[in-house]
């Protein structure tokens, strides 16, 4: 198996240019000629909201790299946003320490009460 790039995985390879089509900040970086300075430059022009937006399309590519090159199945690039888009709304709730305590999580686990 060739040994994929960073750079490839999220810059280069047609997958990951499709996905970040969808955003109008994505151009940001076009310039870059390695993974290093890429993320240079993004994390020097975009905005705090931006970036968080960014890190987790990142992740939602790095998330169906694996089972695309080890177990031969993908997703469609509107598939892998939608999940993405559905992770980022969910993870204000899992930052809720009054949702997804220790405690909480443990009796739910065993079987306890949650009331």
């Amino acid at each position: 198996m060739k040994r994929q790039s960073p750079f490839h995985l999220f810059v280069n390879c047609r997958f990951a240019k499709a996905a970040w089509g969808a955003a109008s900040w994505t151009r940001v970086g076009q310039s870059a000629h390695n993974f290093m300075e890429w993320l240079e430059i993004v994390f020097r022009t975009l905005k705090s909201e931006d970036l968080e937006k960014f890190v987790f399309r990142c992740w939602g590519l790095w998330n169906e790299r694996n089972p695309r090159v080890w177990n031969w199945a993908h997703m469609e690039r509107l598939q892998v946003m939608e999940k993405t888009r559905n992770f980022v709304k969910g993870w204000p709730k899992v930052q809720r320490p009054e949702l997804f305590s220790c405690k909480r999580v443990l009796r739910l686990i065993t079987g306890g009460s949650d009331r």
